[in-house]
């Protein structure tokens, strides 16, 4: 079991273990991102792409940054989610030159 209980006078707060070793305080969680506090040092984190193994209570993710305040953690959050919803339309094709849509594409092709 990887879900800790930390009590304090007045709270019970849960602690989640991450993949990167860390505990952490979920403050929210969706399917593209998730903020988080650390249990260390009360520095911030935004997880992208998280998801909650039910199983071992354990939070893995695509990539984390980390923030000194909730309000760094809350902004890289949102632009965050900008992105994530901005690959659901598509791109009129007008706003790119053909040289920078070549590029993406050959950046595409060796990613592979």
């Amino acid at each position: 079991m990887k879900t800790f209980k930390h009590d304090s006078s007045a709270n019970s707060i849960l602690l989640y273990k991450c993949t990167d070793g860390k505990l952490y305080q979920i403050f929210s969680f969706d399917s593209d991102t998730a903020v988080l506090k650390s249990a260390k040092n009360g520095h911030f984190a935004v997880a992208a792409k998280p998801y909650l193994d039910e199983y071992t209570n354990t939070i893995d993710y695509s990539s984390i940054e980390h923030f000194n305040t909730l309000k760094e953690a809350k902004q890289y959050k949102a632009k965050l989610d900008g992105l994530f919803n901005s690959k659901d339309e598509p791109v009129p094709q007008k706003e790119f030159d053909n040289e920078v849509v070549m590029d993406i594409e050959v950046k595409k092709g060796r990613s592979l």
